[in-house]
C-alpha cells in the first residue's frame, strides 16, 4: 500500500513539473543580421548563439529577429528570461523597447552580459504573432552571445532566474566574502606573528602569507564577475583577472610545499622561480589576448597552468601517500578537488560550447579556502602554546 502512495505522488509531481514545463516556451532559432570587422551577412541561426565561438573572438555587432506565437491572450504576467545576454544589448517586443544596457558603439567597455535577466512582457504589446527583436554588441573574449529565450508566466520565469541568480551571482559573493575572510586573517597573522629567534628574513612565517595572498587573488578573480562597468581599460582588467587566477594558483601549490615542511629544499626554491616567470608570461599572454584578440594564447596559457598544476597534485598526492600527516591529508584531498574541477572548466570553456554556463572552480575553491584557513589557525594555535609553554619555563 505505501509503495503505491509513493508511486502515485512521483506521478503527480512528474505531472506538475511537465505542465510547468508545458507553460512555457522555449525560443531557440533567429534571423540573424550579424557585422563583424564590417562585413555584414543573414542567415538564420540557432540559439544559443556564442559569440566567440562563432567569430574566434572578434569584436563585432548583431540583430536577432526571434518570432514566436502564443494559443491566447495571457490571463497572467508574462515575462522572458536569458541566463545571458550581450556584452552590451537592446530588447524589443513587437516595436517597443522592453530594456537596454550599455553602447552598442562603443567596444571594450562596460560587460552587462555576465548575470541572468528577465523583462517583462506588458500585456497591451502581446498578440497571437510577436517578435523580439534583440541588438547585441560582443567583445572579444568575454562570452557574449545570445541565449535560448524562455517565456512564459512571471513565477515560471522568476524560479529559473532565482536559480541561476544564486549560483551566479549569491554563490561569488559567498566565494569572495570567505575568501577575504580568510586571506585578511592570514596576512595579519603574518604581520604580527614575529619569531625573533630566526633569521631576520625568516621571522614571519611564509605559509601565513602565501595563504593571504592566495586567497585575496582569488576573491579578485571572482569579484570579476559581479563589476559589470571595470575600473581600468578593458584589456588592462581582462589581464588581471586572469593574472589573479595564476597568481592564486601559484600561491596555492607554494603553501602546500610549505605545509608540507618543503620550504628549505632547494628544488622549492627553483620551482617557486618558474612560477613567477610562468605569471609574467601570463600576464602579456592575457593581455595580447584581449588587446589585439588572440584568445589561443590565453587558451595555451590557462593549458600550461593547469598541466603544472596537475604535475603538482600528482606528486603532492604520492608524498602525503607515503608520509601521510594531519596537516597534508586535508591540503592533498583539496588539491586534488580543484585541480579536478579546473581541467573540466578549461576544457567546457575553452573548446566546448558552453555559453551560460557556471565555472565549478570557484565554488570548489571554496573547500580549499576552508582547508587553508583550518591550517592557518592550526599553525598558530600550535605556536601560541609553544609560546606558552616557553613563557611557563622561563617563569619556573
Amino acid at each position: 500500500m505505501t509503495f503505491r502512495v509513493f508511486v502515485c505522488l512521483a506521478l503527480l509531481w512528474l505531472g506538475a513539473a511537465n505542465g510547468a514545463r508545458a507553460a512555457t516556451i522555449e525560443l531557440g532559432h533567429a534571423n540573424a543580421t550579424i557585422t563583424v570587422n564590417g562585413v555584414t551577412k543573414q542567415e538564420t541561426v540557432t540559439l544559443p548563439y556564442n559569440w566567440d565561438r562563432v567569430h574566434s573572438g572578434q569584436p563585432g555587432t548583431a540583430t536577432f529577429d526571434i518570432a514566436f506565437s502564443l494559443d491566447g491572450h495571457p490571463t497572467e504576467p508574462y515575462e522572458v528570461y536569458f541566463v545571458r545576454l550581450g556584452n552590451a544589448y537592446e530588447v524589443f517586443l513587437n516595436g517597443t523597447m522592453l530594456e537596454r544596457n550599455g553602447n552598442l558603439r562603443v567596444f571594450d567597455g562596460a560587460d552587462y552580459g555576465q548575470v541572468p535577466r528577465t523583462m517583462a512582457l506588458p500585456p497591451r504589446l502581446l498578440k497571437k504573432d510577436n517578435l523580439f527583436r534583440i541588438r547585441i554588441k560582443a567583445d572579444a573574449g568575454r562570452r557574449g552571445g545570445v541565449p535560448r529565450l524562455v517565456v512564459g508566466p512571471d513565477h515560471e520565469i522568476d524560479a529559473l532566474y532565482n536559480t541561476e541568480y544564486r549560483w551566479r551571482v549569491t554563490g561569488s559573493e559567498v566565494v569572495v566574502i570567505l575568501s577575504l575572510l580568510v586571506g585578511g586573517m592570514a596576512l595579519a597573522l603574518w604581520f604580527t606573528q614575529v619569531d625573533p629567534g630566526r633569521p631576520r628574513r625568516l621571522r614571519r612565517d611564509p605559509l601565513y602569507l602565501f595563504a593571504g595572498l592566495a586567497e585575496l587573488s582569488w576573491a579578485l578573480r571572482v569579484g570579476t564577475v559581479l563589476i559589470e562597468q571595470p575600473p581600468l581599460l578593458w584589456p588592462v582588467w581582462g589581464a588581471l583577472s586572469a593574472v589573479a587566477m595564476g597568481g592564486w594558483a601559484f600561491f596555492m601549490m607554494v603553501f602546500c610545499s610549505v605545509a608540507a615542511g618543503w620550504e628549505q629544499h632547494r628544488w622549492l626554491i627553483r620551482f617557486r622561480r618558474g612560477l613567477w616567470g610562468l605569471l609574467a608570461v601570463g600576464a602579456v599572454a592575457a593581455f595580447a589576448a584581449y588587446a589585439w584578440h588572440l584568445p589561443w594564447l590565453l587558451t595555451l596559457w590557462y593549458g600550461l597552468l593547469i598541466s603544472i598544476m596537475l604535475a603538482f597534485s600528482i606528486f603532492y598526492l604520492g608524498a602525503t601517500i607515503r608520509h601521510p600527516t594531519a596537516m597534508r591529508l586535508p591540503v592533498a584531498t583539496a588539491v586534488a578537488l580543484n585541480v579536478a574541477v579546473g581541467l573540466r572548466d578549461w576544457y567546457v570553456f575553452r573548446f566546448a560550447d558552453a555559453f551560460g554556463g557556471n565555472t565549478l572552480t570557484r565554488y570548489s575553491s571554496m573547500v580549499f579556502g576552508l582547508t587553508l584557513g583550518y591550517i592557518v589557525l592550526t599553525r598558530f594555535r600550535d605556536v601560541s602554546s609553544q609560546a606558552r609553554d616557553l613563557l611557563a619555563n622561563l617563569a619556573s
